[in-house]
């Protein structure tokens, strides 16, 4: 499915999140407790993720970063999107890390947007994150554009 407005679409790994120290921890959704410039600082300790420390279990997942300008399409439209693919289940409990499915929202106003969309389409258990507390990974390129290469083989969006 083409969303107008979307620009690019990029795999790669995200979701192992940082502490002020610049350490590592599990998703928290706690970005106020710490200062910008902590927040800056930290990422540059971040370790690269690839596709084998993600099978290893390094604390990331397999993510997709949408980019999209906003003067065309929301992020409130995108992330209603993702929650109402009848492919995204409603989740609930434990997920293995590497597969979950989850949301990333730049800040206040998107965790907002996306809680909403997914409370919508009743997938509320689906978690929804701050992504001012991780880094993005670019995926290698051979798994860019997975989808299209496989056709009938994954989500819509």
């Amino acid at each position: 499915m083409e969303v107008p407005g979307v620009l690019d679409a990029s795999v790669g790994y995200t979701g192992r999140e940082f502490n002020e120290l610049g350490d590592t921890a599990g998703p928290m959704n706690n970005a106020d407790e710490f200062s910008p410039q902590q927040q800056q600082l930290t990422r540059y300790c971040q370790p690269v993720a690839t596709y084998e420390s993600v099978c290893g279990g390094d604390g990331h997942t397999e993510a997709v970063r949408v980019v999209f300008d906003p003067s065309v399409v929301s992020y409130e439209d995108i992330v209603r999107l993702f929650f109402e693919n009848p492919r995204v289940p409603s989740v609930y409990g434990e997920q293995e890390l590497q597969y979950q499915v989850a949301c990333w929202a730049m800040d206040d106003r998107q965790l907002a947007a996306a809680k909403r969309a997914s409370e919508a389409a009743g997938k509320g258990g689906v978690p929804i994150y701050d992504a001012r507390r991780t880094m993005w990974h670019e995926g290698e390129d051979n798994h860019q554009n997975f989808f299209g290469s496989k056709p009938n083989r994954g989500p819509d969006i």
